[in-house]
């Protein structure tokens, strides 16, 4: 794989926001996951701050993965170029479509 010519400041601020959305992804997943257990813990009883947790999650994990798509793909085409992001979303479209 050949890595095309780049600003290095535009290029650090690609990955910094495809990292940043990661992040935000991975602490969405980790407050659902923590949401769920106590809900489940609680025999689903009085859990109105856990509920609220889940449909903040339902209202914006989509965007922020579209989001997070849309930024890596950026980092790389201009780190890769445009074949390899065309390479990237079709082994992403196949991991989600399982």
């Amino acid at each position: 794989m050949t890595m095309r010519a780049t600003d290095p400041g535009h290029e650090a601020e690609l990955q910094a926001e495809k990292e940043r959305l990661e992040v935000v992804q991975d602490m969405l997943s980790d407050i659902l996951d923590a949401a769920c257990t106590v809900k489940a813990g609680k025999s689903h009883l009085h859990c109105e701050a856990e509920n609220d947790k889940i449909r903040h999650w339902a209202t914006v994990h989509e965007s922020v993965r579209r989001d997070r798509d849309a930024a890596a793909d950026a980092y790389y085409d201009l780190r890769y170029g445009p074949k390899f992001v065309a390479n990237v979303r079709v082994d992403r479209d196949r991991r989600r479509s399982r």
